[in-house]
């Protein structure tokens, strides 16, 4: 077994991290290298994994065989996240640290030491179907947006202003055409919504009509699920409407939400974009990675499909039609489906600008997440040497998957397996060990299993060990993290602290009177801006006061060169002025507690660090109830103070 590829990936089950490491080699057959338990999912804890996996296939084998099957390894295949890239670049920097413990005659090698050390590092192709519809649902919610625009200004009764759905998300900014998607999923797919859904109605609908329910739930389908449901919902959006409109009275929120979203052109239009993306490029292109074909050969693919994207992006009318393809025809399921998306109705008038825009936005994701398949890339222009490498490489990351769903299975299955047994019933399974059992010598084989039994205890004792250090490592992670907490609160005390006060010396401006006449007081630019960024930081950082729009707490803005430059004094001061109006808008009164008399009107004695002060509580500041305006005998400054704090402490005193 020789240029192997490594694959990785981690989860988390149950409140715990696991990560699973496994190769493939030059005939692309699987083996598991080992499913572990991690305190953490770092890049170096992941790495430490990875040592652990191999001097434990060391120890069993006794000749070293776990380094060996890194010197062997060519190729990574791992997703895109931050830590399996960081992950590459240590296990890469690792395997070069042990290269001359296997490789004796290294030095000798003169040239061919760097091309033994290099890894090629490819990445999943399956995932771009996840960023496909990432991508897709951003572009389709900025064209809502744009929609609902128009439409106000329309008077367009059509449009999706007053679309109430409840997809079962909490995501406001989340497109209403996915939205819609996941609410239709849920009321027709077999399993979706037991209490509200009607798949079991709809399906006798459908089977009298020749037709099969092809919803499926949004749960368990990861990759291509947006595209296919929007296609679905398409293709079934004449019987839905029949249905409600004819046998089946919608009768609960959930099927409202169906029949009045059926309404909307502009969800219409975007399920068949989607599903026409579906039929010709998410589907095709997950065909041809699940094929046999080389990672290597997807490089002219990903060519195609760019220049696919830009040219739709420029006139989708040939897209609508299904008249060009991407790739090729044999890829492309022409079915009855295909027949629905691809003849012309009214939704083409609002299909084909969104099939441009989100094509344009496909097109450009594509070229960064794949420019390394792509003319100047790493992997465009390669020698023979990297192509007999590169053929251990399977084109997608689906294997650590398959391992998960068999451990997600055991979890559940036997709850109270640990992690230990659930890795070996894995990897006996995957590796095919029985079969290698049975071409064993009969001596042979009992002789080992005999070993294997005696080591049973010491294996059993090292991973408790190793579960213990997981404990001790989690708790060492808790502490560094609590004192985080203690030093970022700290630093918090201390600029709050700061910042009232200073503002003390300004007092804190609660009307727009209060604003001029200050704003007047101060005899220069500079003291005017101190002040106002003064008043704006404490009602950000202090009063903790909610907008909607968080740029008025800005201090600076952007030029025309992209540049940051200082608000003007008179923007300043109109920020401020709106966090004020805003404040006035909530009638705040007292807060009522048995614990304390009511504050308002009462003179107080208030006991500070330098003495006690007397004086009167004249208000509380609007629209925050914890906070007292007081002013103290002989100064005619109004002090803000959390106030009810210091009574409960015994620092105020109530004298009348």
């Amino acid at each position: 077994m020789s240029d192997t590829t490594i694959y990785s990936d981690e989860t988390g089950k149950f409140g715990k991290t696991y990560n699973v490491f496994a190769i493939t080699d030059e005939k692309k057959e699987p083996l598991l290298l080992g499913l572990r338990e991690m305190s953490n999912k770092s890049s170096k804890t992941t790495l430490d994994t990875l040592k652990e996996i191999i001097s434990d296939i060391s120890e069993a084998q006794g000749t070293g065989g776990g380094t060996k099957i890194i010197s062997k390894i060519k190729n990574t295949m791992s997703d895109r996240a931050a830590t399996e890239v960081a992950f590459n670049r240590l296990l890469a920097d690792y395997r070069t640290e042990i290269m001359p413990e296997i490789v004796t005659n290294r030095d000798a090698m003169g040239e061919n030491q760097e091309s033994i050390s290099k890894l090629n590092n490819f990445f999943c192709g399956l995932h771009l179907l996840v960023h496909f519809a990432e991508v897709a649902a951003k572009a389709i919610n900025k064209f809502e947006i744009v929609n609902r625009k128009s439409s106000a200004d329309d008077n367009d009764s059509t449009s999706l202003s007053s679309l109430p759905l409840d997809s079962g998300t909490d995501d406001s900014h989340e497109a209403q055409t996915i939205q819609f998607l996941r609410v239709c999923s849920k009321c027709f797919s077999r399993g979706g919504d037991e209490k509200s859904g009607c798949y079991s109605k709809f399906k006798s609908y459908c089977d009298a009509r020749n037709q099969k329910v092809r919803f499926v739930r949004f749960r368990g389908n990861q990759f291509n699920i947006v595209f296919l449901v929007g296609q679905i919902l398409f293709f079934h959006k004449d019987r839905i409407s029949d249905f409600f409109q004819k046998y089946h009275e919608p009768s609960n929120s959930l099927q409202k939400a169906v029949g009045n979203g059926l309404k909307y052109p502009v969800i219409i239009a975007a399920s068949r974009v989607l599903g026409l993306i579906s039929k010709l490029i998410s589907t095709p292109l997950w065909r041809m990675l699940e094929s046999k074909i080389s990672i290597l050969d997807m490089n002219e693919h990903y060519r195609t499909l760019v220049k696919y994207l830009g040219n739709i992006a420029q006139d989708a009318s040939k897209f609508l039609d299904g008249s060009v393809f991407p790739f090729n025809a044999e890829v492309i399921k022409r079915d009855d489906v295909f027949e629905c998306l691809t003849q012309s109705d009214d939704t083409d008038a609002l299909a084909l600008p969104l099939a441009q825009c989100v094509c344009l936005a496909l097109k450009e994701m594509l070229q960064s997440m794949v420019k390394d398949h792509l003319p100047g890339g790493e992997h465009w222009d390669v020698t023979m040497q990297k192509r007999r490498e590169s053929e251990s490489v399977i084109p997608h990351n689906k294997l650590p998957e398959f391992i998960f769903g068999q451990l997600d299975f055991l979890l559940r299955y036997r709850p109270n397996a640990t992690t230990i047994v659930n890795e070996a019933f894995v990897m006996y399974s995957l590796n095919t060990t029985s079969e290698w059992l049975k071409n064993l010598d009969p001596t042979e084989k009992e002789e080992l299993l005999a070993s294997s039994r005696k080591e049973g205890r010491l294996v059993r004792t090292r991973f408790r060990q190793q579960c213990q250090e997981i404990h001790q490592e989690r708790l060492r992670r808790m502490e560094e993290k609590k004192r985080q907490i203690e030093e970022r609160r700290r630093r918090e005390l201390a600029r709050k602290s700061k910042l009232s006060d200073r503002i003390m010396y300004h007092g804190l401006w609660q009307t727009r009177l209060e604003i001029e006449e200050n704003f007047k007081s101060l005899s220069n630019v500079s003291a005017q801006r101190e002040a106002l960024k003064t008043q704006l930081l404490f009602r950000k950082n202090v009063l903790k006061q909610y907008v909607s729009d968080k740029k008025v707490y800005c201090l600076t803005k952007k030029n025309l060169h992209g540049k940051s430059q200082p608000l003007s004094v008179e923007e300043l001061k109109q920020n401020l002025t709106t966090l004020v109006d805003a404040a006035l808008l909530n009638l705040t009164e007292e807060d009522s507690d048995p614990c304390r008399p009511l504050l308002v009107g009462k003179q107080v004695s208030h006991i500070f660090s330098e003495g006690t002060y007397t004086g009167k509580i004249i208000s509380v500041v609007p629209g925050y109830s914890k906070w007292y305006n007081i002013v103290y005998d002989g100064d005619t400054a109004v002090y803000t103070y959390t106030l009810q704090d210091d009574y409960l402490q015994g620092n105020l005193t109530v004298i009348i």
